[in-house]
């Protein structure tokens, strides 16, 4: 991949200047930032952490939303104009406005982060599960406000019933634009990595600091260049999309922070009731993120309650009390919105288990081998990951159960109950194949990334601070000016791999969608002929096409990976009132119907049908560019005519 491909003044303005619509959105998300800042210091107060506040305001949003929504077929716009109230009034109060300190340290990772939220300004959605169900189901927010489910308007989403607290982060900076933002999703995944990476900042002056002084610049730099560039784990085709892979690792982390400090404070004297209502709003916040986010937090809590019964100083009926009634709203986060599903929803509408008989035990041998195979081929990442975890007990021996010693053990209990529990979905869940490869293995253990760079990053500092915090000379004065620098540069300079949703065939895709949603209709029949498509490219686009100007509530498609008079007389059968022609074979325009309607050869059609008989609308070329050797694998190329 060319780190930096746009060489003409054109390309460039493609990909770094935002329509309205786009910049509209970018700003609306960074505004509910502020919301849910000011909700969650309006419940919690002024002493917790702005970054940290981000985190628990959203999981308190997503909390009464949830319930709302479960509850009643009213409009999810009132209870969220309820929240930004009482955020507004919290920020005009001494409890809930923001200290000089907390708005330096925002000011900061604003200014180091401008590069980095120019370069995706811009961007598009991608990556195949944002368009089978994260995007679809956060535009249902949007059009509906209220959730999916039988006896409401129809779903786009191949997955609606999966857990939406993701989607619920986007909803508030949907109600403040005209229309819906497409990139939403991304820019929402982005801010809460920037918040994640002053979380860094902070760890890399001392963890128990609270917000008497704002990281300086150089912790804020390296905090985002730890998160993103510089992360093992970091790959922008998964965090800088909507995918909801980064906000569980986010929020992972998170939770793993504020079970620390809740295990530290009842060893200590400070706050506990403070400390423990923080970790409901978070571990509400990442408890229904994706379908295995409870397990995730549920792994947390455990292993933290493990640290504090055998922590002389806690004991386990007192970590058992004050864990349990942390995770207790999360438990019943999830159980409501599990109630609301099979109450709902069709079994199809998420993904489920095998029946037991179809299980695949004899798969396991292959499993394995694959899961090495992937961890041979991800070896850095999963160096950090395992170093981290192997390293757990030396640290805990050598040091007793400081900050760093818990983190180092969340990381090592964590990673091994969740590596057991993917080997088990990858025998009870996934089939044949796909279940046999460990199917994005590497992915599912980035949910613990994060972790464990925190982890490391608190070991870092602490081993300095044991040493006498001596001072590290010329070369660490060296690294500081670097961490500056290469945040600032570094998105610009690789901004080509930063945008994977600039390869081809994605952004021919956009332009596709573009010119066909302004020629239909609410509710049309739209038939997709898509010839060689293993519908990869069939999910992206109906939902490319619903979510591009004017917006329409398109959910009725279908799609052939053909395109011949065969699929043409067949999609006017099936009652498809449009039939959008990805490519125009030779054969189709030397048939004849494609005689009578003069399609042209290697262009992108659009039919409408009366009931007896086609009409051509328009044609679309395509420009002339070759494929597919820097193409994404993500999508065919056979339906750009490639």
């Amino acid at each position: 991949m060319i780190l930096w491909p746009w060489i003409s003044s054109t390309a460039l303005a493609e990909t770094f200047l935002p329509t309205a619509l786009q910049a509209e959105g970018l700003l609306a998300v960074f505004a509910s930032g502020l919301v849910m800042i000011f909700l969650s210091r309006a419940i919690l107060g002024p002493r917790v952490l702005p970054e940290l506040a981000l985190i628990s305001g959203w999981g308190a949003f997503a909390l009464v939303l949830t319930l709302w929504g479960a509850t009643s077929p009213q409009s999810m716009a009132v209870p969220a104009v309820i929240l930004i109230g009482i955020a507004a009034i919290g920020a005009l109060t001494p409890r809930g406005r923001l200290a000089a300190p907390d708005l330096i340290a925002i000011g900061r990772l604003l200014v180091l982060g401008i590069p980095l939220i120019a370069v995706l300004a811009a961007s598009y959605p991608s990556g195949p599960d944002t368009f089978t169900n994260q995007l679809p189901n956060a535009a249902y927010l949007y059009d509906h406000h209220q959730f999916p489910g039988a006896g409401r308007p129809p779903m786009l989403a191949l997955w609606p019933a999966f857990p939406y607290n993701l989607q619920l982060a986007a909803f508030l900076p949907s109600l403040l634009v005209p229309a819906y933002p497409p990139n939403v999703l991304t820019h929402v995944n982005l801010l809460l990595q920037l918040a994640f990476a002053l979380l860094l900042a902070r760890s890399l002056r001392g963890p128990q600091s609270v917000s008497d002084e704002a990281p300086s610049w150089a912790a804020v730099g390296g905090g985002i260049l730890l998160t993103t560039f510089l992360n093992p784990g970091f790959a922008p085709s998964v965090q800088f999309s909507g995918y909801g892979d980064p906000a569980v690792a986010v929020t992972v982390a998170f939770a793993a922070w504020q079970a620390e400090r809740l295990l530290a404070a009842l060893a200590g004297d400070r706050s506990i009731p403070e400390e423990r209502l923080t970790l409901v709003f978070v571990l509400l916040a990442g408890a229904a993120v994706k379908q295995v986010s409870i397990f995730l937090m549920a792994s947390i809590v455990l292993v933290a309650f493990l640290l504090g019964a055998f922590d002389r100083r806690i004991g386990p009926a007192r970590a058992f009390l004050s864990l349990a009634t942390a995770f207790v709203p999360a438990v019943l986060l999830v159980a409501v919105w599990r109630f609301y599903v099979s109450t709902h929803f069709a079994p199809d509408d998420e993904l489920r288990f095998l029946p037991f008989n179809e299980w695949g035990f004899a798969n396991l041998p292959a499993i394995l081998k694959n899961m090495a195979l992937h961890i041979w081929e991800r070896m850095p990442f999963f160096v950090l990951l395992y170093g981290v975890g192997l390293s757990a007990i030396p640290v805990l021996i050598r040091r007793g159960l400081t900050p760093a010693a818990r983190l180092f053990m969340m990381t090592l209990g964590v990673t091994l109950l969740y590596t057991g529990f993917l080997v088990f979905n990858y025998i009870a869940h996934f089939e044949g194949e796909i279940g046999a490869s460990a199917h994005s293995f590497f992915r599912y253990n980035t949910h613990l990334g994060l972790l464990a760079t925190l982890a490391i990053v608190v070991f870092a500092r602490e081993s300095w601070i044991r040493r006498g915090a001596p001072e590290l000379g010329r070369g660490w004065t060296a690294i500081t000016i670097a961490a500056i620098v290469l945040a600032v540069a570094a998105p610009i300079g690789i901004a080509g791999w930063v945008r994977g949703d600039r390869r081809q065939p994605q952004p021919l895709l956009w332009d596709l969608a573009a010119w066909a949603a302004p020629q239909l209709h609410d509710d049309d029949r739209v038939d997709l002929l898509l010839p060689g498509d293993n519908r990869s490219v069939a999910f992206m686009l109906r939902v490319a096409i619903a979510i591009s100007p004017p917006f329409h509530t398109l959910t009725n498609f279908g799609d052939v990976p053909s395109a011949d008079a065969v699929a043409l007389d067949g999609a006017r059968q099936n009652g498809a009132e449009y039939a959008l022609i990805s490519c125009i074979s030779p054969k189709l325009a030397g048939s004849a119907v494609g005689q009578a309607l003069e399609l042209p050869v290697g262009q992108a059609a659009l039919l409408a049908s009366d009931g007896a008989r086609w009409r051509l609308i328009g044609t679309h070329p395509y420009p002339s560019i070759p494929a597919p050797e820097r193409w994404t694998t993500e999508l065919s190329p056979g339906p750009f005519c490639r």
